[in-house]
């Protein structure tokens, strides 16, 4: 819930997210930021692709370049209200559907 527009980074080797990680009380190691690579695939929409068109929509729809990452759609675009925690897992696949990716049940970011 805490990821945001601007800790993605597009490259031509796909989508860099960098996340600080949440310290907890029972956690003894310093928080830390974590950067992962979401790739991109030559020939075939990737998860970097989708990622890609999503950031794009939202920041057209919107207006939106920096706070928060996820928010709810109406099926013809982004609307100003946050993706409850709840609704976290259906993200794939809804972007999917606003992005007319075949199969969108099947979609998912690995």
């Amino acid at each position: 819930m805490n990821l945001k527009i601007e800790i993605c980074e597009s490259t031509p080797a796909g989508v860099y997210v960098t996340h600080m990680r949440a310290k907890q009380r029972s956690d003894k190691r310093n928080s830390s930021n974590l950067r992962f690579l979401i790739p991109r695939k030559t020939g075939e929409v990737s998860a970097a692709d989708v990622l890609d068109l999503y950031l794009r929509q939202v920041k057209g729809d919107l207006g939106l370049y920096t706070g928060r990452l996820l928010w709810r759609g109406n099926g013809i675009s982004f609307t100003k209200t946050p993706l409850e925690k709840n609704m976290v897992g259906e993200v794939p696949s809804d972007m999917a559907t606003h992005l007319h990716i075949n199969e969108p049940k099947k979609v998912y970011i690995p």
